[in-house]
């Protein structure tokens, strides 16, 4: 990860003039200094800036998550989806690209049927072990952007497990299973696919 202050002596267009700083880099650049500005002059403490120092879309899927690991309901499809599922995939469109939010709307079924790696490289003309570095792509994107979002999604994901009782409501929750396990999945994916180094002679 680059550190911030690499960006504070570069004007904008020695930042804009800089290897591998296309249009997207640059904006979410400007993006977190203009957060950084509103918070530091917001009189708020250490613990408060820590937490605020996230793009909005970022916010709003860590406080829906905050709040669900308070509450004692059941979320909808329709809930899971507009405040957590969108507001994420709308920060890897913009900090990757839009080929990374296509392979996740596949994975997670949100146009259709889930669809496996193998069907997902079919579509993509991709080959697996492509498809499964894109989504350890998405996983660094998110690991950037929410650093304790793995804690926190986890925890509700057991909270949620705990508190739905039948099988409709398991079902209603699978799709958020699904997507905490795209966008923080326990262990890298590309590991699943690297064959085993054979043992010396």
């Amino acid at each position: 990860m680059i550190p911030l202050e690499k960006y504070t002596q570069p004007t904008l267009a020695e930042i804009r003039r800089m290897k591998t700083h296309g249009q997207k880099r640059v904006r979410a650049i400007v993006e977190v200094f203009h957060h950084v500005h509103q918070i530091a002059s917001g009189g708020h403490t250490m613990e408060q800036l820590v937490h605020q120092l996230c793009s909005p879309r970022v916010a709003h899927a860590r406080h829906w998550t905050d709040q669900r690991l308070q509450g004692s309901a059941l979320p909808s499809v329709g809930e899971i989806r507009e405040h957590f599922i969108l507001p994420l995939l709308k920060q890897i469109e913009i900090d990757g690209t839009e080929r990374l939010v296509l392979l996740a709307r596949y994975r997670l079924g949100l146009d259709g049927p889930e669809m496996s790696v193998r069907d997902v490289s079919r579509r993509m003309g991709l080959t697996r072990a492509r498809v499964y570095q894109m989504l350890d792509i998405i996983n660094d994107i998110l690991m950037i952007r929410w650093p304790d979002g793995r804690r926190m999604v986890h925890e509700l994901c057991d909270r949620l497990a705990s508190l739905a009782g039948t099988e409709a409501e398991f079902a209603d929750l699978s799709q958020f299973f699904a997507a905490v396990e795209l966008f923080y999945p326990r262990r890298r994916r590309l590991a699943m696919i690297v064959p085993p180094t054979p043992a010396r002679k």
